[in-house]
């Protein structure tokens, strides 16, 4: 599950290039993370609600946390695609 963990944390810091916002929270006192995204960055944002936004339980079952994991990895990988789309559309 370190490796997920891991490669979220690194595609989190990729996405940050393209003007996305993520925020990787590890929560102990619950062993918990969350994910929250802001597609067009933080700032674009009057509101300051996420765009999308994730809970995940690291104490559900290994096979379950790795497929949410994955799950969020491979938004964030669409999320990426789209903005590389728009800037060579400019």
């Amino acid at each position: 599950m370190t490796d997920y963990l891991q490669a979220l944390l690194v595609t989190c810091m990729q996405a940050k290039k393209y003007g996305i916002d993520c925020f990787y929270d590890y929560h102990t006192h619950v062993n918990a993370l969350t994910l929250g995204i802001y597609r067009n960055g933080y700032h674009s944002n009057p509101d300051r609600t996420f765009d999308d936004l994730y809970w995940i339980c690291l104490d559900e079952e290994e096979e379950l946390v790795i497929k949410k994991l994955k799950s969020c990895i491979e938004l964030l990988e669409w999320i990426i695609r789209d903005k590389e789309a728009e800037n060579h559309a400019i």
